[in-house]
């Protein structure tokens, strides 16, 4: 079923509509999300096991919706986009630690992966050493992605976190978002 509600309305300021991708404050069409038919939600604790639930979610979802051709690059590119907005939300002290929230979107044969966190800023890739173990993610996410990006919904989506950010990665050939 299609979400109708106007991120206009007030309603919205008091309650986030979760279940629904949050839109992106500086596109005021958000009718890109009408090209995905279909949708999996997934609202996950921002600790170290949600990237493992993720994986799982998703290696599901896929299969129900016959794509599991997509399932090892999926699996990647989502296990790397939750470990970041996992280890983002853990950086900061908080009253009640923020969850992260996956959408998992798809067509006939593409897959688009967000991720939502607490933390307004872009994620922002970095050059790792050679001997470095960690912060090759975002290079991953870039190389094995159709398209991949990030943007801010409306504060209102989650007033509490000025609205968060989310981060998306296509799988799949055909048109970008």
């Amino acid at each position: 079923m299609m979400e109708t509600r106007s991120w206009d309305d007030s309603a919205a300021l008091v309650q986030p509509a979760v279940c629904s991708v949050p839109p992106n404050r500086q596109q005021p069409d958000n009718r890109w999300l009408l090209a995905w038919n279909r949708r999996s939600f997934l609202e996950l604790g921002s600790y170290k096991q949600a990237p493992g639930c993720a994986r799982g979610h998703l290696r599901n979802v896929l299969a129900e919706w016959k794509l599991e051709q997509h399932d090892e690059i999926a699996q990647l590119i989502i296990s790397e986009l939750v470990t970041n907005s996992v280890l983002s939300v853990g950086a900061r002290r908080w009253l009640a630690r923020p969850p992260v929230r996956v959408w998992i979107l798809g067509d006939a044969s593409r897959v688009n992966l967000l991720v939502w966190d607490a933390l307004p800023g872009a994620p922002q890739p970095r050059a790792a050493g050679p001997d470095e173990e960690n912060g090759r993610g975002l290079f991953l996410v870039r190389e094995l992605s159709a398209a991949w990006g990030s943007y801010l919904p409306p504060e209102a989506y989650h007033p509490a976190y000025a609205g968060g950010k989310v981060t998306w990665a296509i799988i799949g050939s055909g048109p970008a978002r």
